[in-house]
């Protein structure tokens, strides 16, 4: 997807479709992330955390779901899954806005 992006105003406007028509997770973070380029990093860095913690969660699952068999170890290990990027997620998304607010301070 080739996109164009005006700086000056909130205007994102997609030259081309993606092969599906429908524009995915990743690309609406990326798009944040470059939209907030402009007034700063910090407000789109949640976002994109965010967005990464559902891409993982949903890549991995589809791996377990795939190639691991024995019920007992699937469910251990999609409850794992579930339970590891979120924690990664609160943590960074956390670390973010304590950074933010200590700079606010100084």
């Amino acid at each position: 997807m080739v996109v164009q992006l005006s700086l000056e105003t909130d205007d994102i406007a997609p030259t081309e479709e993606s092969a599906s028509g429908a524009i995915c997770l990743d690309e609406i973070a990326t798009l944040s992330l470059l939209r907030s380029a402009a007034s700063g990093l910090a407000p789109a860095l949640p976002a994109f955390i965010f967005f990464s913690a559902v891409h993982m969660d949903i890549g991995m699952r589809t791996i377990i779901e795939d190639y691991v068999h024995g019920h007992m170890r699937k469910l251990a290990l999609l409850f794992l899954n579930s339970a590891f990027p979120w924690l990664v997620c609160l943590l960074c998304v956390f670390a973010i806005f304590r950074m933010m607010f200590e700079a606010a301070q100084q």
